[in-house]
């Protein structure tokens, strides 16, 4: 399957390792969800069109994934699942379904319990803009309705 505006494939390592970047996950996610929906292939290098052969998921990552998305996220309706391809390696599946407003945000509510600050990203259009603020910027939340 091609790249596109319905569907993109991601290395493992934006969401496992020392340099996993959930924030990027996150704007994807929003990205997909405001545009018709699409699906993600986690644990798919660039220019691959299947995972290593020896590349095995742990249902931890995938419990980590189905929390961690809407955690970021709102209004951005995700499905993550294990599937095994054709060589015998391993990727997750993120479905991603289509909605009218969707936020992604970096920053969340510390583990202590401390707020830390948060940028909301904003996507729709086919451009995505950040607000750096502790507020979420207003949008409409149908089609159709005016600012």
């Amino acid at each position: 399957m091609k790249e596109g505006q319905h569907f993109d494939r991601k290395s493992l390592r934006l969401i496992d390792g020392p340099k996993a970047d959930w924030s990027e996950l996150a704007k994807d996610c929003v990205a997909f969800a405001n545009a018709e929906g699409g699906t993600l292939h986690l644990g798919i290098e660039d220019k691959a069109t299947e995972p290593p052969s020896s590349q095995r998921v742990s249902d931890d990552l995938v419990t980590r994934v189905r929390k961690r998305v809407p955690q970021l996220t709102v209004n951005v309706g995700v499905q993550a699942s294990r599937v095994a391809a054709g060589n015998g390696g391993e990727y997750i599946e993120l479905r991603l379904w289509q909605t009218l407003r969707a936020l992604a945000a970096e920053g969340l509510v510390g583990h202590s319990g401390n707020t830390r600050a948060r940028r909301y990203f904003v996507a729709g259009s086919g451009k995505c803009g950040a607000s750096e603020t502790n507020r979420p910027p207003k949008v409409p939340c149908d089609k159709g309705l005016k600012k």
